[in-house]
């Protein structure tokens, strides 16, 4: 199941990264455990950006949550 759940994710970041690459932040996969996920969101290239947690509470955690079942959690690392 992990293995899908990883597919899952990937899946649903790929279509989400064009919506954050133009404000030149980089998102990653680091890993699925369980069901928490790990992401790495790089914000250098983006001057009025949040901190890389603040990027991930804002909304791109709700919208893994809510899109990928089994999902309980998501980490920026």
């Amino acid at each position: 199941m992990s293995q899908d759940l990883r597919n899952d994710v990937e899946a649903l970041l790929e279509q989400l990264k064009p919506l954050f690459e133009p404000d030149g932040v980089v998102i990653e996969l680091v890993g699925v455990r369980g069901g928490l996920v790990s992401i790495h969101v790089d914000t250098s290239g983006c001057e009025d950006c949040s901190s890389p947690q603040e990027v991930v509470e804002s909304g791109l955690e709700r919208l893994i949550l809510e899109k990928v079942p089994g999902v309980t959690g998501v980490i920026a690392i």
